[in-house]
C-alpha cells in the first residue's frame, strides 16, 4: 500500500491527503503512517493521523495493563510494581478530573490503591482492569467531594450565624459573580476548564500543568489563551 501512496504523491499530493481524510486506506501500517506524517509539513494537515496514533497507544497500554494484572494473580509480586508505575498517572488523572484539586489527589490514590491490591486477586475480570480500577477511583473521588461538601455547608452555616447584613449583601454580589463565571465556565471544553482552573485556581504554572496533564506547555498556553479570550466576551 505505502508503494501505492507514493505513486499517487508524487502525481497529486493533495488527492492522497483528501483520500486519507475520508478514510480511503481503513488499515494503515506503521511505516505509512511515519510516511503521511512527513506529508504534513508540505501539505494539508492530517489530524485524523494523531488520533490514530493515540488510540493504538492506548489500546497497547491497555493490554500490557490487563497482562500484568493477570501476572500478579498468578503470583508475580514483580508485576504488581510494574503495574503501578504504568497506571498510576492514569489513576491519578482520573481522580483529579472528579476532584479538580491537586492536594487531594496524593491521599485518594493512596486509598485507591489499597483497595485495588486487596481485592485485585479476586477480579474476574468480566470487566476489564483498567474500566475496574478507575471505577474505584471515581467512586473514592465522590467521596472525597461529598466530604469537602459537608465541610463548605457546615462552615457557611457557621458563617451566617456571625454575618451582619452587610456582610450578606456582599457575599450574596460575590457569589452571584462567581456563578456567573461558573455558568460561561460550563461552556468551554473541559480541557480548556480544567488548564484555567489549575493556572487561576490551584496557581500551577505552566510547565506544572504540563506535566499534571501529559500534554506539552505549547498546548497548555494554547488552551489557557483560547479560554480566557472566551471568558472576556462572555463576562461582562
Amino acid at each position: 500500500m505505502l508503494a501505492y501512496v507514493r505513486d499517487l504523491v508524487s502525481r497529486d499530493a493533495p488527492l492522497i491527503c483528501l483520500l486519507i481524510s475520508v478514510k480511503e486506506f481503513p488499515v494503515i501500517s506503521r511505516n505509512d503512517l511515519r510516511y503521511f506524517r512527513c506529508l504534513q509539513n508540505k501539505y494539508e494537515p492530517l489530524p485524523f493521523l494523531n488520533d490514530y496514533a493515540c488510540e493504538m497507544n492506548n489500546r497497547s497500554n491497555h493490554i500490557l495493563n490487563e497482562s500484568l494484572a493477570r501476572k500478579y494473580q498468578s503470583g508475580d509480586r514483580e508485576a504488581l510494581k510494574d503495574l503501578i508505575r504504568r497506571f498510576n498517572p492514569q489513576l491519578r488523572s482520573k481522580i483529579y478530573y472528579h476532584t479538580r484539586n491537586k492536594y487531594s489527589v496524593h491521599d485518594i490514590s493512596q486509598d485507591c490503591w489499597y483497595v485495588i491490591i486487596t481485592k485485585l486477586e479476586e477480579l474476574k475480570f468480566q470487566v476489564g482492569f483498567e474500566a475496574w480500577a478507575l471505577n474505584i477511583a471515581r467512586n473514592k473521588s465522590i467521596d472525597w467531594i461529598r466530604h469537602q461538601q459537608k465541610e463548605r455547608n457546615r462552615k457557611s452555616d457557621s458563617e451566617q450565624e456571625n454575618s451582619s447584613s452587610d456582610q450578606v449583601e456582599e457575599n450574596d454580589l460575590r457569589d452571584a459573580r462567581i456563578n456567573e463565571i461558573r455558568k460561561s465556565m460550563n461552556l468551554i471544553s473541559d480541557a480548556q476548564r480544567i488548564v484555567l482552573e489549575l493556572f487561576y485556581v490551584e496557581n500551577l504554572s505552566i510547565k506544572e500543568i504540563s506535566i499534571v496533564l501529559g500534554i506539552s506547555s505549547g498546548t497548555v498556553k494554547s488552551r489557557l489563551y483560547t479560554a480566557r479570550e472566551y471568558l472576556k466576551k462572555t463576562i461582562k
